[in-house]
């Protein structure tokens, strides 16, 4: 899928869509969608729009270590980003903040982690003034808020305790179980992915 701060939200969504859309006007076989971080993200957008759109057709999900919360803020995210080598804070923020161009009310060339750090202590400003908060694209960025009821596809959700993406996918799978979705829940120890 394509990438920010090159081609930010909502291309990789579109394409994303696009080729779901495709498969499944055009394959009668089962569709069994998978993503890690970032591209847990497109997963599980694909997987709710998908019922949306084609209730039934997607028969599992499997989401590992979903990037869902662009604000950065969980308490997850806190704990986790002094010893999160793997995914640190500031480049987590940096990546929600070129993907939905967040704070980009003047002109510059700067998108740096550092820079996105600076803007804010955290994302949740930067989030709460988006264009894009409490507007239908919402639920294509922050999919876990907008969970339909009785879902046929089997989720299968990964988290790991000592990632900063931890709450994120604790957040999918209570919105997941309190919707009556069928969701197995596999919480693991260690760091993102």
């Amino acid at each position: 899928y394509a990438l920010a701060p090159e081609q930010p939200f909502p291309v990789a969504v579109s394409e994303t869509l696009t080729v779901l859309d495709h498969l499944l006007q055009n394959t009668r076989k089962n569709i069994h969608l998978l993503g890690v971080s970032a591209g847990g993200n497109l997963a599980t957008v694909a997987t709710l729009e998908g019922h949306r759109r084609y209730p039934g057709r997607i028969t599992s999900a499997l989401l590992t270590a979903p990037m869902l919360n662009p604000a950065c803020d969980s308490i997850s995210c806190c704990q986790n980003s002094q010893s999160s080598w793997l995914l640190p804070l500031e480049w987590l923020a940096w990546c929600w903040r070129v993907y939905l161009r967040l704070d980009q009310t003047e002109a510059n060339d700067d998108d740096s982690p550092e820079h996105a750090m600076s803007l804010s202590n955290n994302n949740r400003t930067a989030w709460n003034a988006s264009r894009f908060k409490n507007t239908v694209m919402e639920r294509l960025i922050h999919p876990a808020l907008f969970v339909p009821k009785n879902i046929t596809t089997r989720f299968i959700v990964t988290t790991n305790k000592a990632d900063l993406l931890h709450d994120d996918g604790v957040e999918l799978v209570e919105a997941l179980r309190s919707n009556n979705n069928n969701v197995r829940h596999f919480d693991h120890s260690g760091p993102h992915v």
